[in-house]
């Protein structure tokens, strides 16, 4: 690596430092950590979610078979995605935000903890 790479890659390191000891500052609680506090839109909280779910898989493994299958293969990904979003939007949002409002918790994982008392769980 010559002296240019390493400059990039210390400047890189340095930068996620910074972030992370900003975000750590912001962060005081679960519910900042997991919901900003309460105060994230609906739909940056919608796109986060669903940004959080691709991987090089998305980028290489689906332009493969999207080369191999044609556009069939877009349905075929596609359609129990959006049936699943349909459920889950049915289902579980409804939950999940009367959790939130009763219970104060901040994600899905909270809600068994608040639950159970503390001679049941591990």
């Amino acid at each position: 690596m010559n002296s240019l790479d390493w400059v990039v890659l210390i400047a890189y390191f340095a930068v996620m430092i910074a972030i992370g000891v900003w975000s750590h500052q912001r962060v005081g609680n679960v519910s900042d950590f997991f919901t900003a506090g309460g105060k994230m839109p609906w739909w940056l909280s919608g796109i986060s979610h669903h940004m959080s779910g691709y991987s090089a898989v998305m980028f290489t493994g689906y332009a493969g078979i999207a080369y191999t299958y044609g556009v069939t293969s877009f349905w075929t990904w596609s359609l129990p995605i959006a049936v699943g979003v349909a459920i889950g939007i049915r289902l579980f949002a409804p939950r999940l935000n009367r959790l939130r409002g009763r219970l104060h918790v901040a994600s899905p994982l909270g809600a068994p903890r608040t639950a159970t008392t503390s001679t049941t769980r591990p």
